[in-house]
């Protein structure tokens, strides 16, 4: 029966590199899944009778401060400024840069004049707006730095949060993130990410990506100390932020990892807080999800120029160095090889899945049909079903939704692909200019679950 056995026959070449692509990535899988397991279990019974609520009011040797920047954001911002005033947050930062619309003063009327000492509302205007999320960041540093100084407060106790628009922190997030930054070396601290509107598959596919091996993923990185900073639910140590000696937030598409990787360089460890989260809403379009995740990727790719700087550190733990330099190759060395190779097979498998195999498999030319594209899907399809595992464990999402979801994964890779070329090419051709992610109103105010399902931290998964 020639059925699957000629799937390579052509080409040997490309299965030996698909083997070793798929090896690697299952290989990191591993480290994730058993890495990231062990923290949080081991978080989770150690915390176990803690209450972090709680906790979040009592007074504490570290001082919170959030800062957020955005442009046309009145759908969002005040339920987000509310949320973070009962967080324990000393003080908001909101740079308006530059809107059009009633951004601002949605921001001023969130909060009750008793806490208005609290928020901060600086604007930003034309030409000197809309120029960046590093620049708007700056200068909302520049009123966080003046406030600290008049507090008398010392920089190595005080924290900066930076959250996008429509960001949420779970119950007692910041008290859990305070606890980290009593440890001298730890400089930064990223929150693992949730999806609140995973109504539909496009959004579900991202809570996957962001709740499941993602967020695993984050929480694995703590064991090297290089936890990736992201957009969202970032916090950093003032007197990190300092001994920069430049701006923190640069112009780069991902200012958020250009921070991450310069704060590595110098030595501080970055960590996260394995049962806390952020929650913020997916992209509802395919269109936009592309041009979201190209800026992610072009914004990745340009970070590895700091690869040279990465290995002459001397300060930098060589765990730290190692996973550091792998997840900076990613898009060159993994996603962009794997979309050729994927798109290749793919194309073999539904080749043999409507050609005449000119045989049969128990009298049936289906099956033939059937065992012919077979390879292409368990070759291809490992990693999912792993993201697919990992997530039912974490959300309490029935397993048959998630094997379904592992369906629509195989054909989901396409926009990753597209995208990481597009941020390629945007890159060779030094293209970085780029228009805001839109929003979408929400109902349900501040007290909102973070998601239609809610986070499950009973179980290691």
């Amino acid at each position: 029966m020639k059925v699957a056995v000629t799937w390579f026959d052509n080409s040997p070449i490309i299965l030996v590199v698909t083997l070793i692509l798929l090896g690697v990535g299952i290989a990191q899988q591993i480290f994730v899944v058993v890495f990231g397991r062990r923290v949080l279990g081991e978080w989770i019974e150690a915390n176990k009778h803690v209450d972090w609520v709680e906790r979040a009011a009592a007074p504490h040797p570290i001082t919170t401060v959030a800062l957020l920047a955005g442009l046309n954001e009145e759908l969002v911002i005040a339920d987000t400024i509310r949320a973070l005033m009962t967080q324990g947050i000393s003080l908001v930062v909101f740079v308006d840069d530059g809107s059009d619309d009633n951004t601002s003063q949605v921001a001023k009327d969130a909060v009750d004049e008793e806490n208005s000492h609290r928020v901060l509302v600086a604007r930003r205007e034309l030409p000197n707006a809309r120029i960046g999320k590093g620049p708007a960041l700056n200068f909302g540093f520049e009123a966080i730095n003046a406030w600290v100084e008049r507090q008398g407060l010392d920089p190595a106790n005080v924290v900066v949060a930076v959250m996008d628009a429509d960001g949420q922190l779970s119950p007692g997030a910041i008290a859990q993130v305070r606890d980290l930054f009593l440890d001298p070396e730890v400089g930064g601290a990223q929150l693992p990410v949730s999806i609140r509107n995973s109504q539909t598959t496009l959004t579900r596919i991202q809570d996957i990506e962001f709740w499941g091996i993602s967020a695993l993923a984050q929480i694995a990185r703590a064991a090297t100390g290089s936890v990736s900073l992201g957009g969202n639910g970032q916090f950093t140590r003032l007197s990190a932020l300092h001994g920069l000696n430049r701006d923190p937030w640069s112009a780069c598409l991902t200012e958020d990892l250009d921070l991450a990787v310069a704060l590595a360089k110098r030595g501080w460890r970055l960590t996260t807080a394995p049962a806390a989260y952020v929650s913020q809403q997916a992209v509802e379009s395919v269109r936009r999800l592309v041009k979201q995740r190209t800026r992610w990727y072009q914004g990745h790719i340009d970070c590895n120029r700091h690869l040279p700087d990465i290995w002459r550190s001397t300060v930098m733990r060589d765990s730290a160095r190692l996973e550091l330099t792998y997840y900076l190759l990613v898009p060159i060395f993994m996603v962009l090889p794997w979309s050729v190779l994927y798109t290749y097979s793919f194309i073999q498998g539904i080749m043999r899945l409507v050609e005449d195999p000119h045989t049969t498999v128990f009298g049936s030319g289906l099956i033939a049909r059937i065992l012919a594209f077979l390879p292409w899907y368990l070759l291809t399809g490992v990693p999912n079903y792993v993201a697919a595992f990992v997530y039912h464990k974490r959300r309490n999402y029935p397993l048959w939704r998630c094997v379904l979801l592992c369906q629509a994964l195989l054909l989901f890779q396409f926009v990753t692909f597209v995208a990481c070329w597009r941020a390629f090419f945007r890159q060779i051709a030094r293209r970085e200019g780029w228009v805001k992610t839109a929003r979408v109103a929400e109902t349900g105010g501040t007290d909102r679950p973070a998601t239609s399902d809610e986070p499950s931290f009973g179980k290691a998964a």
